[in-house]
């Protein structure tokens, strides 16, 4: 869940803002349906949380974000 939330981008995606999964699928190889099975396990690694209809980053999304480094090692 991690390594695919960082190599297909969606937490940078989310820096700017909560998104769907739709939205989010629509710039990746994932249909709609597996990115949002994609961000639920995301959920409850505190990588996004979701907002109604739409996705933002989490706590533990936000923090990895933060450490430029760390994202080059996963």
């Amino acid at each position: 869940t991690l390594y695919l939330c960082v190599t297909l981008g969606l937490l940078e995606r989310l820096r700017a803002g909560p998104l769907s999964a739709a939205e989010l699928a629509a710039g990746s190889p994932l249909d709609p349906a597996r990115c949002a099975r994609l961000l639920r396990a995301a959920a409850a690694l505190d990588l996004v949380e979701q907002l109604g209809p739409r996705w933002a980053l989490g706590a533990q999304g936000a923090a990895l974000l933060g450490q430029p480094g760390l994202g080059a090692m996963i």
